[in-house]
């Protein structure tokens, strides 16, 4: 099992620590790891194999998958029984641990690639994350936070973390607020039909 996740994922005003990870059994297949400064919590949410990219309104589009079965394991095997190391061998002996890690996962990647195919398959739809209270100015007062907190954890001096905790907090209560006042306004266009106040819930 390795560990995909190098960089301390819970900050304070005093402390960096590296408490959480995700672990593999297969690096070759890990595109890429991401930390995330979001506030949500005390730690810093984690990712890897994730398209970050933000989602938007209902779309149906195509994206690839590996099929991973019994007989395409059993072609992994074979391609790495037949595969030809004595490059990564001598490099080790040669002490080039770079070049040995890079011809090794090299190897590894050509095998998993063959074995596994890339296939096209079709997604479901999905609609946006946007919540309909979330006003342009909200969103901004958003990113603001967001901001913020990046500065305290690239800085995390009581200052920052000041800073940050009383615009957070702020930002809290006038989306509270908002979310109230649409919900309100929703159901007092929809009293009498009952069936448009449960879609609403």
């Amino acid at each position: 099992m390795l560990p995909t996740i190098t960089r301390p994922t819970r900050i304070t005003a005093s402390t960096s620590t590296l408490i959480d990870n995700i672990l593999t059994t297969t690096p070759a297949c890990v595109l890429d790891s991401v930390i995330i400064a979001s506030d949500i919590s005390d730690h810093l949410p984690i990712l890897i194999n994730l398209n970050t990219n933000p989602l938007l309104e209902t779309v149906s589009d195509f994206s690839s998958t590996r099929i991973i079965n019994d007989s395409n394991m059993e072609t992994f095997k074979s391609i790495i029984a037949q595969t030809d190391w004595s490059v990564t061998v001598r490099l080790c002996d040669e002490k080039n641990t770079e070049a040995a890690y890079e011809s090794f996962i090299n190897h590894i990647k050509s095998a998993y690639n063959t074995a596994f195919p890339l296939v096209p398959r079709s997604k479901h739809k999905r609609h946006s994350y946007k919540q309909p209270w979330m006003t342009p100015g909200l969103l901004k007062s958003c990113k603001t936070k967001s901001k913020l907190y990046l500065k305290f954890i690239k800085n995390p001096s009581l200052t920052n973390k000041q800073k940050f905790t009383s615009y957070r907090n702020k930002f809290k209560i006038l989306r509270i607020k908002a979310e109230r006042s649409y919900y309100t306004s929703e159901f007092c266009k929809h009293t009498n039909d009952l069936k448009k106040n449960l879609a609403n819930n």
